[in-house]
């Protein structure tokens, strides 16, 4: 019942039903060690072990656990290059318990383990995987075992991992290749933002559908699923 939102003055967690209650700000404390390493949030992904996942503009990824209230880090420096890049936009889980995270230059595939203390072990990318760059959002397709991948400069892809292919939808159906966010309804259709509108994607039909309305010149921020509906926040509001 509650809504992670990333903002560049910290983390805010607000009550999805009484938006009246003060919401709970996580921000960076110097002094504090578990506390966020940076303000400028780009992304939240809770995973199925209720563990979240924040991706910071130029401070890499934040672990938490609210069980603890404690964070931990994964970021890129000289001594510590785990990510392609510090800006990381999004990060989700799939089979395996395995973590993809998607950065400004590209995505890294870790197995994860958080038991006593916590590790990454990082994997090799599928070879299609290694060249994209700018990957804006990852979502998981868990009942059709696929990776949706919105690329900055590539476009809107698919990563089938039983075919080991990597579609293009961008390509496919000439949509704007600068995407920026996605989100999967309780239809399986993709929603799919870029900068120049709002794309709804059925995958079992091959169909897509840019949605004739203010959004469709409107710079997309967040797509994201709530309930049984689907919201999205773009320059124009929501």
């Amino acid at each position: 019942d509650e809504l992670w939102i990333a903002t560049d003055v910290g983390l805010m967690v607000v009550n999805a039903y009484d938006f009246d209650e003060t919401p709970e700000v996580y921000t960076h404390d110097p002094s504090d060690e578990f506390s966020i390493n940076y303000n400028y949030v780009h992304s939240v992904y809770q995973d199925k072990s209720g563990l979240v996942w924040i991706g910071t503009a130029n401070k890499g990824l934040n672990y938490f656990d609210p069980k603890w209230e404690n964070l931990h880090y994964l970021f890129r420096s000289e001594s510590n290059p785990m990510l392609p890049h510090p800006l990381v936009w999004c990060a989700t889980k799939t089979a395996n318990n395995q973590l993809w995270v998607g950065t400004a230059e590209g995505m890294a595939l870790f197995s994860s383990s958080v038991k006593k203390s916590f590790q990454f072990q990082r994997t090799a990318l599928p070879k299609e995987l290694e060249d994209l760059e700018s990957i804006r959002d990852l979502v998981f397709d868990e009942n059709e075992q696929n990776l949706w991948i919105a690329s900055g400069k590539s476009g809107l892809m698919k990563w089938n991992f039983s075919a080991r292919k990597l579609e293009n939808y961008s390509e496919k159906f000439g949509l704007n290749k600068e995407m920026v966010d996605l989100e999967i309804d309780e239809s399986r259709r993709i929603w799919a933002g870029s900068y120049f509108g709002m794309y709804v994607i059925n995958d079992a039909e091959q169909t897509s559908t840019r949605l004739d309305t203010i959004y469709t010149s409107a710079y997309t921020m967040d797509v994201f699923r709530f309930d049984e509906q689907v919201f999205i926040s773009h320059s124009r509001g929501v």
